[in-house]
């Protein structure tokens, strides 16, 4: 459930625990901090069964599947002029790799970072795909000189070693897109729109052939019903089946629908558990769906991931969670800042975890068991701070 970012480190890590195959990888939100985990997961083979994404990542995919190919009119909204004779990226033409081969052409073409160079048309995509990775590198070169780039350096050298065809290549170009985007003020309307086409490109190259994917449409209204063959709701979405877009598949549409991809406060909210125990993953959600008497009710000792990661951003989130017994429920923060900002309804709750430590800035493991009644900590400490 929401893998962290695009590090390389999960799926080692989960080898090192013995974890085996996954019933199920789910992201609730599509920002790197969440779906950078399950990326790196899918590029690296590990065993998945079914991959569960916000609808907004196929909904894009198919707009570029769909582009009417006014690549003039993307760089006007990027705030450029197309470079004489232009050579766009052949049209999909009913590749599944073809998508993934647009959308990176269009984060290449609109990502703010210099001179842009765009590899002239290709036979297939894996062949414009492998340009746009010499070009993404050529232009980064610059970048990795004058700052600590040792980790994009160590990520890319993994990627290209590691191999693994069309989507290895996919994924090393939206990693480079997405590092070369995180360099701009988090206000800039271009590097927003790069971030969100990159991370589509690489759901849906990596997606391919690969696990079963479910894709959750963010409703605005409470759901109540459980997903098909798994003890886990989606409190505020409901399973769609992207296809085609039906839409007028312009520029601008592209533009604004990837510029949206990380909206705050938009995220799905999923409920685990049985009759015993539970678990309540809030990602970046207010629980809008959970005003006006339909709070989210916990009957049974649950752990919950907090609203916002615990930052203070959702605070208004948490007087829409009530349980039965505060006591038997442990809330756990993944927020990290380094003014140690906590959300104020974090702080009055009876137990708490942090998997980042404020006082030393380091990572704690948190693992929790339930028996007897009650949850077991076997390992993390509680938050040093509060």
């Amino acid at each position: 459930m929401d893998g962290g970012d695009l590090s390389g480190e999960l799926p080692e890590m989960l080898r090192r625990r013995l974890a085996g195959s996954l019933r199920a990888a789910i992201c609730t939100f599509p920002s790197p901090e969440r779906l950078g985990g399950i990326l790196d997961l899918l590029a690296d083979g590990y065993p998945i069964k079914e991959c569960w994404l916000p609808a907004r990542l196929g909904a894009v995919a198919a707009l570029a599947r769909d582009f009417n190919g006014d690549w003039p009119g993307w760089f006007a909204l990027a705030g450029d002029h197309a470079p004489p004779a232009f050579p766009p990226p052949a049209p999909p033409s009913g590749d599944p790799r073809g998508p993934a081969a647009v959308l990176l052409g269009l984060a290449l073409a609109g990502c703010p970072g210099g001179p842009v160079q765009i590899p002239s048309r290709a036979a297939d995509p894996e062949a414009y795909v492998s340009m746009v990775l010499a070009g993404l590198i050529e232009r980064a070169i610059p970048l990795w000189r004058t700052r600590n780039a040792g980790p994009m350096l160590r990520d890319t050298a993994r990627a290209l070693c590691r191999g693994g065809g069309f989507g290895e290549l996919v994924f090393t170009c939206g990693s480079l897109i997405m590092d070369e985007a995180g360099q701009r003020p988090a206000a800039d309307i271009r590097a927003r729109v790069a971030k969100g086409l990159a991370l589509a490109a690489m759901a849906s190259a990596l997606t391919e052939g690969g696990p079963r994917v479910r894709y959750f449409r963010h409703t605005n209204g409470r759901q109540r019903n459980l997903v098909a063959r798994h003890p886990i709701m989606c409190l505020n979405g409901v399973e769609a089946f992207p296809g085609a877009s039906g839409l007028d598949a312009t520029p601008l549409r592209l533009f604004r629908q990837a510029g949206r991809m990380s909206g705050s406060g938009r995220g799905l909210v999923f409920q685990y558990g049985d009759g015993r125990c539970g678990a309540l993953f809030c990602g970046n959600s207010r629980l809008a769906f959970a005003a006006h008497g339909l709070s989210v009710t916990l009957c049974h000792p649950t752990v919950i991931a907090a609203p916002g990661q615990g930052g203070t951003a959702l605070d208004a989130a948490y007087g829409r969670i009530v349980s039965l017994d505060p006591h038997r429920d442990i809330w756990v923060r993944t927020h990290f800042s380094y003014a140690r900002k906590i959300a104020p309804s974090f702080r009055r709750l009876p137990n708490t975890l942090c998997l980042n430590n404020c006082v030393n800035r380091s990572v704690q493991e948190v693992v929790l068991e339930f028996g007897d009644g009650r949850w077991h900590r076997l390992a993390g400490m509680a938050c040093a701070y509060i």
